[in-house]
């Protein structure tokens, strides 16, 4: 059986997308037809297909730093060149990272209304794409405290349309420190978040795993 290419076509990566699929296996059954679910009071879930297939997807929404292209506020590609660096990481990690001070991790309501909207541009061709999340740090008694953050609402859509087994980029910053200025000092403090939550990854372990975004 052929690959339904309506949705395909809909996300805007038709190419690699059907290789991937096509190599996965995947039947007609299986893929999720876009327009009806545009339709429906439901965004669509791509939770069944493979995650490679997700993560090429994922990836084509992630394609640019100019704000005049993206959804949400995006740091510039020479800022974050002088300031910090991108990291590729789950919606989920970066959700516990970027959690308000008591409140909850997932806002479902306002990420079903995201990806509704989201999918209905996709549907009409108009290629929406997404800006990087971000997470400011500041060293505090020896830590680096999360003390800012950009970006929940896009992290959460990706979350509810395809789990949490796909990677976004997120823009990682030091308050007040160059990115050349990242010594021994910084690269091996412990991360945590507003409440006191460990990330369990230092920045020397993030700056492993960067992404190169134009």
């Amino acid at each position: 059986m052929k690959c339904n290419k309506l949705i395909l076509e809909a996300l805007g990566h038709i190419d690699t997308t059907a290789y991937s699929l096509h190599k996965e296996g995947l039947k007609d059954y299986q893929v999720l037809n876009i327009n009806g679910a545009i339709k429906s009071l439901e965004p669509i879930r791509m939770y069944g297909l493979p995650t490679p297939s997700k993560q090429a997807l994922v990836n084509t929404f992630y394609q640019s730093r100019d704000l005049s292209k993206v959804k949400g506020n995006v740091t510039t590609k020479t800022d974050i060149e002088y300031f910090g660096f991108t990291n590729m990481m789950s919606p989920v990690e970066y959700l516990r990272l970027a959690a308000k001070r008591g409140s909850s991790l997932f806002d479902r309501p306002k990420a079903k209304d995201f990806a509704k909207n989201f999918q209905k541009e996709l549907a009409e061709d108009k290629k929406p794409r997404l800006g990087a999340s971000t997470i400011w740090l500041k060293e505090t008694d020896g830590k680096l405290v999360v003390n800012g953050h950009e970006g929940r609402h896009r992290a959460n859509m990706i979350y509810e349309m395809f789990g949490g087994d796909v990677d976004i980029p997120v823009d990682f910053q030091v308050r007040n420190i160059r990115t050349h200025d990242l010594n021994e000092k910084y690269l091996d403090l412990e991360i945590v978040n507003e409440d006191g939550r460990a990330l369990g990854k230092t920045l020397r372990e993030l700056r492993s795993q960067t992404k190169d975004m134009k």
